[in-house]
């Protein structure tokens, strides 16, 4: 038993972001030194090792999940803050045109200044409709625009069965900032 809990502890300082092999290590190695101790002490310092390792390795791996945890977390605030909405006092946007074709192809076109105090990236979303209800919509970025630029921007979209649509600002998002 002092042997298998020395292993153990060892395999769990490897291993060390799984609990159970070090939990094994300090169970073996107290039965271990329980054993031994009737046996006249034999394998008492294998038997301690594996307890020590053991122990040692849930420690780490307790630290190890919470710095995963911590860092998970940390990552998903960074991505919304990186591709989420746009805070509206870093952008000011202006649809100026909205036009249909007759094979039912929108083109909206407009600017939009950056009215941060760093560069940005925005993703704009256009909404194309008829009727008042959303047909589609289609994206346009907006890649390092320096404070104070503005930037000319344009989608096209489809809205089949129409010979008039309207196109709306959807939403800003930041891209990658």
């Amino acid at each position: 038993m002092a042997i298998a809990s020395l292993v153990a502890g060892i395999a769990s300082l490897v291993l060390c972001m799984t609990f159970v092999v070090g939990a094994l290590a300090v169970v073996l190695g107290v039965v271990g030194l329980y054993r031994g101790a009737h046996r006249g002490g034999a394998k008492r310092g294998e038997a301690i090792a594996g307890i020590v390792l053991g122990v040692l390795s849930v420690v780490v791996g307790a630290l190890a999940w919470v710095a995963v945890f911590l860092a998970v977390d940390n990552v998903s605030e960074v991505l919304e803050s990186a591709v989420g909405p746009a805070d509206p006092t870093t952008f000011s946007i202006l649809l100026q045109e909205c036009t249909t074709s007759q094979n039912a192809k929108v083109t909206a076109s407009g600017v939009i200044e950056n009215t941060s105090g760093s560069i940005k990236s925005f993703e704009i979303e256009i909404e194309f409709a008829r009727d008042d209800s959303v047909i589609e919509k289609a994206d346009s970025l907006v890649l390092n625009l320096a404070p104070g630029d503005v930037e000319f921007w344009a989608v096209v979209g489809y809205v089949p069965g129409t010979a008039v649509a309207t196109c709306q600002v959807g939403e800003v998002n930041n891209y990658l900032n």
